[in-house]
């Protein structure tokens, strides 16, 4: 047989397993949305036909939307840890691929919100300016659930004044992977460092000459941004895969698209039904954090064997790569 047919044979082979691979994650992606609460199923499913946003693009701008609304308010302890609901995904696709929609979508209760809390903010302190002289209370702080442009020390200052989460949503993670790979700098680095120890909510104890000293008893960062597949490999660079970064990565790589454009809208009952569910979340959300508390989350008998389940297999696969 001929070098080139048998290049042929392993190429076929290689398609067979990559086609296989995809369908049957598009099978499990079916699956997940179609146990999704039926808001955020109609929400998906909607946004697919009339935007042409794919679905696991969607779905994971959805979950960092109420991983972050979630914070550490609400807990499970299980397999003898605690755990919280902080997530970090990178969203892969090219131009046009309606990524950073997924985003603008899934956010935009939070965005809402931290809109009006800015107002809020800037008129408490405009009334605090005119009362310093006579008033003895402490500066107001600005409460916010997302972030998008900031230093590290910005970002753990600003986490320090909303202790319960902070969210980082980037349009490209790109620009963050860069400033990580920087070993002139310690930004990058330090932005590490603080995922790293965000990721399984780690104490922040900031003290510095030129700042006011703070500590966070429990950190909670969220990340989501989105990155071209030219940029994806310089994610796995300069440390990040080493030290166990890129491990607590979930990335969503395209795998169902809509190439039809429509004419019609998504609808604004869903777009509201939506919002209703997740403002719901953070007003329950702020009751408890106003009353500095945690809510832990008690797991049926099924679901913590399965949870255990999986977790176990998981494991026994990460021995069967090393």
């Amino acid at each position: 047989m001929k070098v080139d047919k048998i290049n042929l044979i392993n190429q076929e082979s290689k398609n067979t397993k990559l086609s296989n691979i995809k369908d049957t994650a598009i099978q499990q992606l079916d699956g997940i949305v179609s146990s999704m609460p039926s808001d955020i199923r109609a929400l998906i499913n909607e946004a697919f036909v009339y935007k042409r946003i794919p679905k696991e693009y969607l779905l994971s701008s959805i979950l960092f939307a109420f991983s972050s609304g979630t914070g550490l308010a609400f807990k499970i302890n299980c397999m003898g840890y605690t755990n919280y609901a902080n997530l970090y995904f990178t969203i892969i696709g090219s131009r046009g691929d309606t990524k950073s929609e997924a985003i603008n979508i899934a956010c935009k209760p939070l965005n809402k919100s931290d809109s009006e809390n800015y107002k809020s903010y800037r008129k408490e302190l405009k009334d605090h300016k005119k009362q310093e002289i006579t008033s003895n209370k402490d500066e107001p702080v600005r409460k916010q659930f997302l972030l998008q442009d900031a230093t590290i020390e910005a970002a753990k200052h600003v986490h320090f004044h909303n202790p319960y989460s902070i969210g980082v949503n980037l349009d490209e993670i790109y620009f963050l992977v860069q400033k990580m790979a920087n070993e002139r700098g310690n930004e990058g680095p330090a932005w590490r460092n603080f995922l790293l120890q965000g990721y399984t909510n780690l104490f922040i104890d900031i003290g510095r000459k030129t700042t006011d000293s703070y500590r966070l008893e429990n950190s909670y960062p969220t990340l989501i941004g989105s990155t071209q597949h030219q940029f994806l490999k310089k994610n796995f660079a300069n440390g990040n895969l080493e030290s166990g970064f890129i491990d607590r990565m979930l990335f969503s790589n395209l795998l169902v698209d809509n190439s039809k454009i429509s004419k019609e809208k998504l609808s604004e009952e869903i777009l509201n039904n939506y919002h209703v569910l997740l403002k719901g979340l953070i007003n329950y959300r702020k009751h408890i954090e106003n009353e500095k508390r945690e809510c832990n989350v008690i797991l049926d008998k099924g679901v913590d064997e399965k949870l255990h389940e999986y977790s176990q297999i998981l494991l026994n696969s990460k021995k069967k790569t090393t």
